[in-house]
């Protein structure tokens, strides 16, 4: 897998061509954004030689504050969305964070600005393929237009959004479609056409 173990061992500097992107994101981030020095050998890499460091970028680009009052306050809104198919970060780590908000400013709080939903079988850019055919995945949403309806007009986004899988020339008919659900619930597989919405109920998921 690219991601992970890429077709040839790390180098250093690391080839973009054959090197794991893991590899390749990581080892480049400490010599430009940590080290700040291109010619860093990312062998003799210490953590702790570079701490303040460390925790100055993290403040920067980390989602690791929960304490999104201010924002709320504004009128902000936030929709978020984890695929839980993405091999470049664990679905996990939103789910996580989502539940740090909660715990910081309340129930009622965070459902009055904030939404999750998890698509399973989305991997990073968002698209799927079935383990059983290879035959693609519904998983693209419009979420922009549930935000600004929230924003603009109060209207919270539903509980259950629809997936689709379009086809790629006009008209862009729609091929397949899954609800996507928000958070801990999921899409669970009630009979009939795999392809068809109607086909899944979203479910609670149990603990």
């Amino acid at each position: 897998m690219r991601w992970v173990g890429g077709s040839t061992a790390p180098a250093v500097p690391p080839d973009a061509a054959t090197n794991a992107t893991q590899w390749l994101y990581g080892s480049n981030w400490i010599r430009y954004a940590i080290a700040r020095d291109a010619a860093f050998d990312v062998r003799n890499y210490e953590p702790a030689a570079f701490q303040a460091r460390v925790q100055q970028t993290s403040e920067l680009i980390d989602a690791s504050d929960p304490n999104l009052a201010p924002f709320f306050a504004r009128g902000g809104k936030l929709i978020m969305r984890e695929n839980a198919g993405d091999r470049a970060q664990s679905a996990l780590m939103g789910i996580a964070y989502h539940q740090a908000v909660v715990a910081r400013l309340g129930v009622s709080t965070a459902e009055g600005a904030m939404r999750l939903y998890v698509s399973p079988a989305s991997t990073h850019s968002g698209n799927a393929r079935s383990v059983l055919d290879q035959q693609p995945v519904p998983t693209m949403v419009d979420l922009l237009d549930p935000l600004d309806r929230w924003v603009t007009s109060g209207q919270p986004p539903p509980d259950v959004l629809v997936q689709t899988d379009r086809a790629a020339a006009p008209p862009f008919a729609v091929r397949a479609g899954r609800p996507l659900c928000r958070h801990p619930a999921y899409p669970r597989y009630i009979g009939g056409d795999r392809l068809r919405v109607d086909s899944y109920a979203c479910t609670a998921a149990q603990p």
